[in-house]
């Protein structure tokens, strides 16, 4: 999950752990919710996420690589 600050330090004191698709590739804004979770206290991580990632800006678009070598 796409977590605050504040937010992630609370899912890690909770059980979570750090999001880290390959070994040494961490992705600090993202923490992953522990599996024996109940239901209810998923669905508040999942709001929690939800709200914080509305708030991020867009992301600009990349100029493609075809147009960049012109």
């Amino acid at each position: 999950m796409r977590l605050s600050e504040k937010d992630r330090q609370g899912l890690l004191e909770n059980g979570g752990s750090v999001f880290e698709p390959m070994p040494g590739h961490i992705m600090r804004e993202y923490v992953v919710v522990p599996k024996e979770s109940k239901p209810s206290d998923l669905r508040a991580w999942i709001d929690k996420s939800f709200a914080y990632a509305s708030k991020l800006p867009p992301k600009s678009k990349k100029k493609s690589k075809a147009r960049q070598s012109k």
